[in-house]
């Protein structure tokens, strides 16, 4: 397959994604969480593919009909950890080697150098419970715990 046709179903699966569930949920009042979003897109067919970041960010913008996360957490784990810490089978990505999840991971960097308002980066390589507790701080740091 080629990254354009690639980019391009990953963009629509999303597009059916916030059509269909994403934007009902919000308009009822639910929090999303998700595993992956447009970043996603930007780190994996930007960074590994080398596809241009601004036509992604212009197909990101429609597919997700400019739905735009509050909050990304990024768990960040140097890719030469990431063979020993997998479990199961490879999915088509990390079959691609660890060259390509070096730009993966590197377009991520950049991203979350580039917009620290709302992409957090985290110490994957700590404890579990240590990176748990990170992640409830920075959501309480952005206001979206209420303990009361």
């Amino acid at each position: 397959m080629s990254s354009r046709t690639e980019a391009l179903l990953m963009t629509a699966s999303r597009a059916q994604l916030t059509k269909e569930v994403i934007i009902p949920k919000l308009k009822s009042g639910h929090w999303i969480i998700s595993d992956r979003y447009s970043d996603s897109t930007l780190a994996y067919q930007g960074g590994g593919r080398n596809i241009d970041i601004n036509w992604l960010n212009t197909l990101n913008l429609f597919a997700t009909f400019e739905i735009i996360p509050d909050l990304t957490i990024f768990l960040d784990v140097p890719v030469d950890l990431c063979p020993q810490r997998k479990t199961g089978y490879l999915d088509r990505f990390e079959e691609e080697g660890l060259p390509f999840l070096h730009h993966v991971r590197n377009l991520y960097i950049e991203l979350a150098d580039s917009e620290k308002q709302r992409i957090i980066s985290i110490d994957g390589t700590k404890n579990i419970d240590w990176i748990h507790k990170s992640i409830i701080t920075s959501i309480e740091e952005k206001g979206f715990l209420d303990h009361d």
